[in-house]
């Protein structure tokens, strides 16, 4: 594309400007869509807590396992004083509308709308107060967070759909049927500010539901006890395999070692903030004069070098293997 400089617009003409600027998008396409392609697949993580269901989020499954938040708390939490939160349809992921399934979460729900447009990845968490226990739940990708225009038109679809009729119903039969539950408030459902009842959208296919709910570990803490976003940070302990102890032990070849012929003392560059430099590479010189110390010291042992720490993908430089 030829650059249009200011002082040559007045020779310019509107044709002239569209036709550079399309051979400018046609030559730069590429670059753009992998840009995007990177910033998609960087997208922020972050944690989320769902309040506790035992119908693994498909449906309400009452006040047993809720939070019991000490009443001299003044904050505001709907599951406790109303027996339900609309997360409990979370998985429902049978209703879906154009390839997305929407739902609402305690977490993204901020007055300033800091979260509108913004897509993440998520891993869920809950508490169990009947057992005081934290299980991780599982994990969506591109989780979009929508606008309260897209929940209202999201809200008339159910309607239409008599999904909402649906989770009213299911509400209404958890209150008759089950003793723990006589106390739910369906109302508080049907009053729901349309423009709020969801805040959230996402693909099917981007859903990972750990089989089971996996409990912390001793040594994990949530990421929060409270309905917020914080960063992901690391992965649940059982996700993360466990180091594995010991050396793949690598003796070392007499006849390829002790030739002090084999290998010659290397110049290597390194670059600094002053620029590049170079360096005599002496790690060979040292290891093979300390292995011979050590032949020499030990001389029923087996000594090896660049022996593979196992589950740690880092290797010792020199290993004394005792007889």
């Amino acid at each position: 594309m030829a650059d249009v400089y200011k002082n040559e617009l007045k020779d310019s003409d509107w044709n002239l400007l569209i036709d550079e600027s399309q051979t400018y998008i046609s030559e730069t396409i590429d670059t753009y869509n992998d840009t995007i392609a990177y910033i998609n697949s960087h997208r922020i993580r972050k944690s989320a807590r769902i309040c506790w269901n035992d119908y693994r989020w498909t449906r309400p499954s009452g006040f047993l396992g809720k939070s019991v938040t000490a009443q001299r708390s003044q904050a505001f939490i709907h599951e406790r004083e109303n027996g339900f939160a609309p997360e409990e349809w979370l998985f429902d992921l049978e209703k879906t509308i154009e390839g997305y399934h929407y739902a609402r979460i305690e977490p993204v729900h901020i007055k300033t709308g800091k979260h509108i447009n913004e897509k993440y990845d998520l891993i869920f968490y809950t508490f169990n107060s009947g057992i005081s226990q934290w299980f991780w739940v599982g994990e969506i990708r591109e989780v979009e967070v929508i606008s309260k225009n897209e929940s209202n038109r999201i809200y008339k679809e159910y309607k239409a759909k008599r999904w909402w009729n649906e989770q009213q119903l299911q509400l209404e039969e958890l209150r008759k049927t089950d003793e723990n539950s006589e106390h739910l408030n369906v109302k508080s459902f049907v009053d729901w500010d349309a423009n709020d009842l969801f805040n959230i959208r996402f693909r099917p296919e981007d859903v990972k539901l750990f089989p089971e709910l996996q409990p912390f570990s001793k040594n994990e803490k949530p990421p929060s006890n409270h309905y917020n976003l914080p960063d992901a940070g690391d992965k649940p302990a059982f996700l993360t395999p466990p180091k594995v102890g010991g050396l793949r032990f690598e003796e070392v070849d007499d006849d390829n070692d002790d030739n002090d012929n084999n290998e010659n003392t290397t110049i290597i560059k390194r670059n600094y903030s002053v620029g590049l430099r170079e360096l005599l590479n002496v790690h060979y010189d040292l290891q093979k004069a300390f292995i011979k110390y050590l032949k020499i010291t030990y001389t029923e042992d087996k000594i090896g070098k660049e022996c593979i720490r196992i589950g740690y993908n880092t290797r010792v430089d020199v290993v004394r293997q005792t007889a």
